[in-house]
């Protein structure tokens, strides 16, 4: 596997990116998100982003975005 991505965005409020697996261009990839070694969440990297159809990285659909619940607050820990 040739996996390829890039963190856009690392926040309390909003974790972003893109990933992709260049040997499988199809196939979905799941991104897990950890904060101290500890699972936060686990999400499918399938969203559209133009940029990434441009650049010619699959279809562009290998982006990823999550929104914490109000209640964790990822910088304090």
């Amino acid at each position: 596997m040739a996996f390829e991505g890039m963190l856009d965005v690392c926040g309390d409020h909003l974790v972003a990116g893109w990933v992709w697996d260049s040997d499988h261009r199809t196939q979905l990839v799941a991104v897990d998100l950890f904060v101290d070694d500890v699972l936060l969440a686990r999400v499918q990297a399938d969203r559209y982003r133009q940029d990434l159809e441009l650049a010619g990285i699959g279809d562009g659909r290998h982006g990823f975005r999550y929104v914490p619940l109000p209640t964790l607050a990822l910088g304090s820990r």
